[in-house]
């Protein structure tokens, strides 16, 4: 602005004006929300590993709360909103928004469950008292969705800097105590 068109001026002790420095978003509870999906998923696979082939109790649920962690704070991490109580496909649909790439990963989706894998996945974040019928075929792409969406996690949460002390938020070291 020039000085003849300057209608307020600012002394030299007022601070600067807020909207001229660009955003930096504050992340201070993305490491805990990160370390929470991650071990999530590892008590998951801890299960599938060391469970005899025709005991699946418990599975179903740890990969509903594990994919419900993993998506919210993906939404999180990307669009620094972080959603209450969404239904799994909402979350997936904010993902996707977040970065569209991720919508080639339904097709798993489709593969483990059809249509109604986000119906699964809400039900399994409910208490209920059933048997649990997964067969070794769907426990597979299960172990592949969480995989991959793990990946996509780590790779969203370490591209994001504490602009604070320039380090990286996650360290590969994060998960390990």
């Amino acid at each position: 602005m020039t000085p003849e068109n300057l209608r307020f001026q600012s002394h030299q002790n007022h601070p600067a004006i807020h909207w001229e420095k660009p955003y930096s978003p504050g992340y201070p509870d993305l490491e805990y929300y990160y370390r929470s999906s991650t071990r999530m998923a590892a008590q998951y696979f801890v299960l599938r590993n060391n469970s005899e082939k025709d005991i699946t109790d418990g599975l179903s649920d740890l990969f509903g709360k594990s994919v419900l962690r993993i998506l919210r704070t993906f939404v999180f991490s990307t669009l620094s909103y972080l959603p209450n109580y969404l239904p799994a496909f909402d979350l997936w649909k904010l993902c996707v928004y977040a970065e569209p790439k991720l919508e080639k990963v339904e097709y798993l989706f489709e593969k483990c469950s059809g249509e109604s894998f986000f119906k699964e996945v809400d039900h399994h974040t409910q208490f209920y008292h059933g048997i649990s019928r997964l067969t070794e075929r769907k426990l597979l792409i299960m172990d592949e969705i969480l995989n991959l969406l793990l990946q996509k996690l780590e790779a969203a949460c370490t591209s994001i800097k504490d602009l604070n002390s320039g380090d990286l938020l996650i360290h590969s070291e994060a998960g390990k105590d």
